[in-house]
C-alpha cells in the first residue's frame, strides 16, 4: 500500500507508487480485477466466491479507483495514496448505531434514523452554541436542575466540609502508610512533570528513606528497594486532606452530585479547591501552583476504588432482589 509519496521509489516496488493521473496503471488493474470478479462468479458459479462477497469486493474495487479519479479530476489533488483510505469512521458510526439500538447488530431502518437524531441531537448539545442558551429553572426541581445544569458544563457545588489537623491524625496508621507512599508518588509525578527544582523541593522529601523515624513510611521502607521517592511534610498533608475529602463521597447526596456532573472529575477539584485554606503550601519558589494537579491525580488513583464500590453495591442490590423472588415462591 502507498502511505508515503515517495515510498515506491524508496522501496523500489511500483506497487507502492501514488497515482498521479486518472490514467494511472494503478486503477486500471483496479477496473480490470473488478470486472474479473464479476467473470469469476458469473462463469463458476459453484466454485468462486460467494455473491456477497463477490457483490462487496467488486464494487470496493471498482469505487476505489472512481474515488481517486474524481479526487485528481474534480478536487485538485495532485497526487492520492490509496493506503490512506480508510473505513473506520463509517464501521465507528454503524456500531453506535448498533449500541443505541440496544446492542443489536440486526437493526431497522427506523432504529438507524432514530439512531442518527439521537447523535445529532447529543452533538448539538455538546456544542458551544447549546451551551450560551439560557434555560428558565424557575418551574424545575432540584433534580432537573442538577441534570440540565451537569448536561451543560455549569458548576455543581458538593459542598465539601472543611478538614482539621485533627481529622488527619484520627485516621489509623495502615491509611496512613498507604498515603505517605500515594504521596510520594503524586510528589515525584508532578514534579518530573514541571521539570522545575523548586517544586521538587516542595513535594519530594530530600531524606533518605530508610532513616525516616515517622512510622506513615514503615510501608515506603519495606518495600523501597531505592527508586521510590518521600513525600514532603506540605505534600503529605494535602494528600491526607484529599483523601478526606474523597472518603466524604460515600454521603449518598454527595455521590449523587458527583455523578450527575458532565465531568466528575473537573467537580471535585473545584469544589475541593475551596474548603483549601489561602495560603497554598504546595506552591513551589518559582509561582508553580501544584494544588490543582495534585487533586487531579489523587481523583485518578482513588476514583477507580469508588467505581468499584458503585459495583458492588450494584451487585448486592441484585442478589438480594433475586433472594427475595425466590423466598416469596416457597
Amino acid at each position: 500500500m502507498n502511505l508515503i509519496c515517495f515510498s515506491g521509489k524508496h522501496k523500489r516496488d511500483k506497487f507502492c507508487d501514488a497515482i498521479w493521473n486518472g490514467d494511472a496503471w494503478q486503477l486500471i488493474f483496479l477496473r480490470e480485477a473488478s470486472q474479473y470478479i464479476k467473470y469469476w462468479h458469473d462463469e463458476f458459479r459453484f466454485h468462486s466466491l460467494t455473491p456477497q462477497t463477490t457483490l462487496a469486493m467488486s464494487t470496493t474495487l471498482a469505487g476505489v479507483a472512481d474515488l481517486a479519479e474524481h479526487l485528481l479530476e474534480n478536487k485538485g489533488f495532485n497526487y492520492v495514496l490509496l493506503g490512506k483510505f480508510s473505513s473506520d469512521p463509517l464501521e465507528g458510526r454503524f456500531g453506535w448505531y448498533r449500541q443505541l439500538s440496544g446492542a443489536n447488530f440486526f437493526i431497522s431502518c427506523k432504529q438507524l434514523v432514530e439512531a442518527e437524531k439521537k447523535i445529532r441531537t447529543l452533538n448539538i448539545v455538546r456544542s458551544d452554541f447549546a451551551r450560551d442558551i439560557i434555560f428558565s429553572l424557575s418551574s424545575c426541581t432540584s433534580d432537573s436542575e442538577i441534570s440540565l445544569s451537569s448536561t451543560f458544563g455549569d458548576f455543581i457545588d458538593i459542598d465539601f466540609e472543611e478538614v482539621s489537623e485533627n481529622d488527619i491524625e484520627s485516621l489509623p496508621s495502615s491509611t496512613l502508610s498507604v498515603l505517605y507512599y500515594v504521596a510520594g508518588y503524586i510528589g515525584r509525578s508532578i514534579s518530573r512533570r514541571r521539570k522545575c527544582d523548586a517544586c521538587k523541593e516542595t513535594l519530594v522529601s530530600n531524606c533518605d528513606i530508610s532513616l525516616s523515624e515517622s512510622p506513615q513510611s514503615e510501608l515506603l521502607q519495606y518495600i523501597s528497594r531505592g527508586g521510590l521517592s518521600a513525600p514532603s511534610d506540605a505534600c503529605f498533608a494535602l494528600c491526607c486532606q484529599a483523601y478526606l475529602l474523597l472518603c466524604q463521597l460515600d454521603i449518598e447526596d454527595k455521590r449523587k452530585k458527583l455523578l450527575k456532573s458532565e465531568n466528575q472529575r473537573e467537580t471535585f477539584v473545584k469544589c475541593a479547591l475551596l474548603t483549601y485554606t489561602a495560603n497554598d503550601h504546595s506552591m513551589c519558589s518559582c509561582g508553580h501552583r501544584n494544588l490543582k494537579l495534585l487533586l487531579i491525580t489523587m481523583f485518578n488513583c482513588f476514583s477507580k476504588n469508588l467505581k468499584r464500590q458503585l459495583t458492588s453495591d450494584q451487585g448486592l442490590k441484585g442478589n438480594e432482589r433475586k433472594l427475595r423472588k425466590l423466598q416469596s415462591s416457597f
